[in-house]
């Protein structure tokens, strides 16, 4: 951060997100990067989140101030948070209350950003055999029911769903 222009760092970041999980030991930077006000026009925040996103699974720190973002004013840093998160997989969990909550607020395009989301973090799960968010599952798949969603958005969580409650019997 010391002596770079935003621009600079903006690079920096964006080839960190290039390189993808060797990464990982950039995440707290980044994340710093994600919360900083100093750019909020030039989507430094949005490189950031984009970054987090491409680092995937190893990014699990950042999950806390992802879902932080998912609330932003900005028009494209919740899209590239949610995106994020769903890239983080399992790690994630507990964002699922928080992109229930932004899929109240958004029309049906936004809706199947945070759905894909959700769908991506109970397939992780699903593999984990991890039943631990299983009731805030079920519960997103009924609210993207009601939202209408189409049988392709709504499929992973569908399945993700069914297999962990095959686990159960």
């Amino acid at each position: 951060k010391g002596g770079l222009s935003i621009d600079q760092r903006k690079s920096l970041i964006y080839t960190l997100g290039e390189i993808g999980p060797p990464s990982s030991p950039a995440v707290p930077l980044i994340i710093e990067a994600l919360k900083d006000p100093i750019d909020r026009t030039g989507f430094l925040n949005v490189v950031a989140a984009e970054a987090l996103g491409k680092i995937g699974p190893s990014a699990a720190s950042a999950v806390p101030a992802l879902i932080e973002a998912l609330g932003s004013d900005s028009v494209r840093l919740p899209y590239s948070a949610t995106v994020a998160l769903g890239n983080i997989g399992a790690e994630a969990k507990q964002a699922i209350p928080a992109l229930l909550k932004a899929m109240e607020f958004e029309d049906l395009e936004h809706k199947k950003n945070q759905a894909e989301a959700i769908g991506q973090i109970a397939q992780a799960l699903a593999v984990r055999k991890d039943r631990s968010m299983l009731k805030m599952l079920r519960t997103a798949l009924r609210a993207e029911e009601n939202a209408g969603l189409d049988l392709a958005t709504t499929g992973p969580l569908r399945e993700a769903v069914g297999f962990l409650e095959a686990g159960n019997r």
